[in-house]
């Protein structure tokens, strides 16, 4: 967390009410303490960054292998720019901060590329930000890296090659039911059928299978 804490402390050398706009973001010092927070999770193999607001501090925990664990902790005063910046990366509206929003972003790594869904929450310490990297080329989308039973696998495998039926997967949060699903899409043999997805959101872009991003229905 050296680099990340060089960049903090860089920041608090700037006025406390520094302000950011869509037109001078990118060379803020506070866009690469961002970019590092992204970096850090991504080379953590996180599946997700928590920008969490307390009453003194603003905590950036990550989600490993299911666990969440402190990456970072910043000072108070920068947390409406460090959550400015992360809004708009992540193409929200920066002066709504009283409403959830959601929005996405990518950025790369390792010649890879991330993809990142984020959402934002109001609390009474300012805006909570959870961001879910989507990284495809660290997860293996195919059953043989699921480990499951001999048994388990055959009832997955016939189901899948059934020309009728439902397959309902439920779980906690990084649990593995996307990466159950994906995988489990990878088993169906797309050159020989027709494959639509109904997704909400679209998180793993898949060969020769017609994916469909569910949009909310307003009124």
């Amino acid at each position: 967390n050296a680099v990340a804490h060089q960049s903090i402390d860089q920041l608090l050398g700037k006025q406390r009410d520094m302000t950011l706009d869509e037109s001078s973001y990118g060379e803020a010092p506070m866009v690469r303490l961002a970019d590092q927070i992204l970096m850090m999770a991504a080379r953590e193999r996180a599946t997700d960054i928590h920008i969490e607001p307390d009453e003194l501090v603003v905590r950036v925990r990550i989600r490993v292998d299911g666990t969440i664990r402190q990456l970072t902790v910043i000072p108070n005063g920068l947390k409406l720019g460090l959550c400015a910046v992360f809004k708009i990366k992540c193409g929200m509206d920066i002066t709504e901060r009283r409403q959830p929003q959601d929005g996405r972003m990518s950025f790369q790594i390792a010649q890879r590329r991330v993809d990142v869904r984020a959402s934002s929450l109001p609390t009474v310490y300012g805006e909570n930000i959870v961001l879910r990297l989507l990284d495809k080329g660290a997860v293996a989308l195919n059953l043989d890296a699921l480990q499951f039973s001999h048994r388990d696998r055959q009832i997955v495998e016939s189901a899948m090659d059934s020309s009728y039926g439902m397959v309902l997967v439920a779980g906690p949060t990084g649990s593995g039911k996307t990466t159950t699903l994906y995988s489990a899409l990878g088993r169906v043999n797309a050159l020989e059928r027709s494959v639509f997805t109904l997704e909400d959101p679209v998180e793993y872009e898949l060969p020769l299978i017609r994916q469909t991003q569910l949009n909310e229905y307003r009124r």
